[in-house]
């Protein structure tokens, strides 16, 4: 072999060689290349994603917003309307009505007449009778048949008190007047038989003593409290009509040995 084969055959492999080398070089670029690509669309799946779920996330975010917004709307409309219900509930009257009986007009600044009249009721003979005393007014409107002739029909007489000592008149042939009363800034009303004093958390509208009708006769009547400084109907006369009755009541509850109360 000559000295130029061996440096041909040098020069052979050095470029083998070296294309080795380049071939190395190109077959990395290329996978490096490859990589990148696959990493660059993982990563542009990603952000996409990403980018998807905080689209949804900022919609249901505006969803709730939404929501929120209409609730704290309606939670406003519901406390002005409450509001509106209280100043309501405080400008409205609050009252109740009751009679005073053998008075025609009532008592105390925040109490207004509604209307003064006559006790009337049943006869005291009538067995059929109505229990109730009404307050006639002293002004009566009537009715298309207010001329029909009596017949069968229920009866209307006037009181008069039976207890000249009680009830302070010269006689037992006085009418007992009524008077019906409205007390503003009160919702209820009792009548409390055997005190003279109310119970806590009460107020007194007028003190007076439990009458009722005779006890022997045909009429049932009721309890009623008759005020303690009684009147009488003015120009009602002193005949004793004897149509419906008003008399103290007297204890009998020592029968039922009742200690707090006496005969």
């Amino acid at each position: 072999m000559t000295f130029r084969d061996v440096i041909l055959s040098m020069l052979v492999a050095v470029l083998a060689a070296g294309l080795v080398l380049v071939e190395r070089k190109l077959t990395d670029a290329i996978d490096a290349y490859r990589s990148n690509t696959e990493t660059n669309v993982l990563s542009v799946s990603v952000n996409k994603a990403l980018t998807e779920a905080m689209l949804e996330q900022n919609e249901a975010r505006k969803s709730d917003l939404s929501q929120l917004s209409k609730l704290k709307s309606e939670i406003e409309e519901l406390k002005d309307m409450k509001l509106l219900l209280e100043e309501k509930i405080l400008k409205a009257e609050v009252a109740t009505t009751y009679v005073r009986w053998g008075r025609n007009d009532c008592s105390g600044s925040a109490t207004d007449l509604v209307y003064s009249g006559y006790v009337g009721g049943s006869h005291f003979t009538h067995k059929g009778a109505a229990v109730d005393y009404v307050c006639l007014p002293s002004d009566p409107s009537w009715g298309r048949h207010a001329n029909r002739p009596p017949g069968s029909a229920a009866f209307m007489y006037g009181a008069e008190y039976e207890d000249t000592i009680i009830y302070n008149v010269p006689d037992k042939n006085r009418e007992v007047p009524c008077a019906v009363c409205r007390a503003k800034t009160r919702s209820s009303l009792i009548m409390i038989p055997a005190r003279t004093t109310c119970y806590t958390g009460w107020e007194k509208a007028y003190l007076g003593y439990l009458s009722a009708g005779y006890h022997d006769h045909h009429a049932a009547t009721q309890y009623v409290c008759v005020d303690e400084d009684p009147q009488t109907v003015v120009g009602g006369g002193n005949n004793n009509d004897n149509g419906n009755t008003l008399l103290s009541c007297a204890n009998k509850m020592w029968l039922f040995k009742m200690p707090p109360l006496r005969k």
